[in-house]
């Protein structure tokens, strides 16, 4: 279900994001985005429909949201990150193709599967298709303890499995905000790079800390607030389009009586809503875990790291920019 678009979604006015999440990018940024770009040529090819179509999403810039989202990781981890996201959200944006992979939930279904043998290698060596995930797991998984392994593959496959869902669905069966919130906190696509900023915590993390309710709520917060910014700064390009089936605009318009400037203004409230309970609960947490635990104020710096990358990222990537429109995200 869709809503119509306005008629000139050239006036949505978008205002400042003050923030006091912390931001950077890894030291090595440059060499990664090279290797990763070079490794996607490699890898991605097959699942690109050419070379013309595989350089624009490339130009849109995954490998350097990784980079902001993993600053302080070794090299290797955050490489083998930068090439499996990349390649997760170019399958995202076939599953999304009503052209391609969105347009039967089966084929969705039967690539998610082939991506999740692959990356646990459950089946053998993968096809040319799934090369790419084989490769990247094979590199990340001798840095994670079995237990953080098992937590990253279960973060990729709610993912995959809500990406399918999203394709078989669409937003027929979102009635209200509750619903699609839930469905997003997974399609974000973010929580197995959770499980990565453990590996940077400024000391050894008690492997009990991720799994604490408190923590896990942090997590979420941080989930929603990923969700909010995507939403957000995607939302033009995906309306432009006529194809805005996933994002909350719409869903406030149909369910809340929203006109598009005034759901963009919402998105605008709850994301400094989010960044100020995330803040408020990680002191709480700060003060309640880090004494005898050396390792937690630094995880969960990098936790605040990873939420932080999408706001500042999306400001530039392309990926959000309608060619030939005013580009709203300038004036942040």
């Amino acid at each position: 279900m869709t809503t119509e678009p306005p008629r000139d979604d050239t006036r949505i006015r978008f205002r400042d994001v003050p923030t006091r999440l912390p931001t950077t990018t890894h030291p090595d940024t440059d060499r990664l985005v090279t290797a990763s770009s070079r490794w996607c040529r490699t890898h991605l090819r097959a699942c690109a429909r050419s070379d013309a179509e595989l350089a624009a999403y490339l130009g849109g810039g995954i490998s350097t949201l990784v980079c902001r989202m993993l600053p302080n990781a070794p090299h290797e981890v955050t490489l083998a990150a930068c090439d499996l996201f990349e390649y997760l959200v170019l399958l995202d944006d076939a599953m999304g193709d009503r052209g391609r992979l969105g347009a039967s939930e089966h084929a969705a279904r039967h690539a998610a599967g082939r991506v999740m043998v692959a990356l646990t290698d459950w089946g053998g060596y993968p096809d040319a298709a799934t090369e790419g995930v084989y490769d990247a797991a094979r590199r990340l998984r001798p840095h994670l303890s079995e237990r953080q392994w098992e937590r990253l593959a279960v973060g990729v496959a709610d993912y995959l499995d809500g990406c399918v869902l999203e394709v078989a669905a669409g937003d027929d069966d979102l009635a209200d905000l509750a619903a699609y919130t839930r469905r997003r906190r997974v399609t974000v696509g973010m929580r197995w790079i959770l499980v990565l900023a453990e590996l940077t915590a400024g000391g050894r993390l008690d492997p009990g800390v991720p799994l604490d309710p408190r923590v896990r709520e942090l997590h979420t917060i941080a989930l929603d607030h990923l969700w909010m910014v995507n939403d957000l700064f995607s939302y033009l390009k995906e309306w432009h389009g006529r194809e805005c089936t996933t994002n909350v605009v719409p869903l406030l318009c149909r369910t809340r009586g929203h006109d598009p400037q005034g759901a963009v203004d919402w998105l605008f409230d709850h994301i400094a809503e989010r960044e100020a309970a995330f803040l408020r609960a990680g002191r709480e947490i700060e003060s309640g875990m880090a004494a005898g635990r050396s390792a937690v104020p630094g995880y969960l710096h990098n936790i605040a790291l990873v939420m932080s990358s999408a706001l500042y990222w999306s400001r530039d990537t392309t990926r959000y920019h309608v060619p030939g429109l005013p580009d709203p995200r300038r004036r942040t």
